[in-house]
């Protein structure tokens, strides 16, 4: 079963007026992919929608894939704009 997942970060910092909790959120996710990226770690997929402070109106949406991804390609920083790809292995 094939499947990628790819997505691009756009460029964030203080200095371009974003807001600090982006910027954080940006690292934490940068973070994590770098982790999983030089160590090959298997992971699954989950998506998650909601809000930075708190719970929207509607409540957090999720989907969680049940097979295993790895993080592909690793390109950027935050400073600078990431992206990746993960794709499916199980």
């Amino acid at each position: 079963m094939q499947g990628y997942f790819r997505k691009r970060v756009r460029p964030l910092s203080i200095e371009l007026n974003e807001d600090p909790a982006t910027i954080r959120h940006a690292d934490e996710l940068f973070e994590a992919l770098t982790d999983a990226f030089t160590r090959k770690m298997k992971s699954h997929l989950m998506l998650l929608k909601g809000t930075k402070y708190g719970k929207s109106s509607g409540g957090l949406k999720t989907a969680v894939d049940g097979d295993c991804w790895e993080v592909s390609e690793l390109h950027g920083s935050v400073r600078d704009g990431f992206n990746f790809i993960l794709k499916r292995v199980e």
